[in-house]
């Protein structure tokens, strides 16, 4: 339940009502046994604790938008830093044209001309079965074919703000 969440953050009371949706019958111990558990992963390294819920979203809106940090570190190499303060390697130089590029003023057709032109002037290489791609028709069935599968990744990478 907790992986099925990732990357979100889930307060404690909210694990708790998942937990009894799942299982039925769950008592005030069991929730003290609960949080005794998350605790000692907290101690192993194993569980993040939080006193806040970061500001990403898993959703991709019609216009996206990644934090301007995210955007920034993508014009400027393969480490992201995400809304969860993490580093996200995106060795990808597509990927990281497509995040430096939600700047919020670009639906997703806007985004594949702009990834086209990228990839039409050769400032982003498109590979595609291990094989580099040039051809402008087969170029954007590319990228069509894949804009929201890497959309939906980045949001995954909590990148994303709403």
């Amino acid at each position: 339940m907790i992986a099925e969440s990732w990357p979100r953050r889930l307060a404690f009371g909210e694990l708790v009502s998942i937990v009894q949706a799942r299982i039925g019958a769950f008592s005030g111990e069991d929730a003290a046994i609960m949080g005794d558990a998350l605790l000692a992963g907290f101690a192993c390294g194993k569980v993040q604790l939080h006193v806040h819920i970061p500001r990403f979203i898993l959703q991709v809106s019609e216009r996206p938008v990644a934090s301007g940090l995210a955007r920034l570190h993508a014009r400027n190499g393969p480490l992201v830093t995400n809304l969860r303060h993490d580093s996200v390697r995106m060795d990808d130089e597509l990927g990281r044209e497509l995040l430096a590029a939600l700047d919020g003023t670009r639906d997703r057709a806007e985004l594949l001309d702009h990834l086209a032109a990228k990839v039409s002037q050769g400032a982003v290489p498109l590979i595609d079965a291990g094989v580099a791609v040039s051809d402008p028709e087969k170029v954007r069935h590319i990228l069509n074919r894949d804009l929201e599968a890497n959309l939906q990744n980045l949001a995954k990478c909590a990148v994303l703000e709403g």
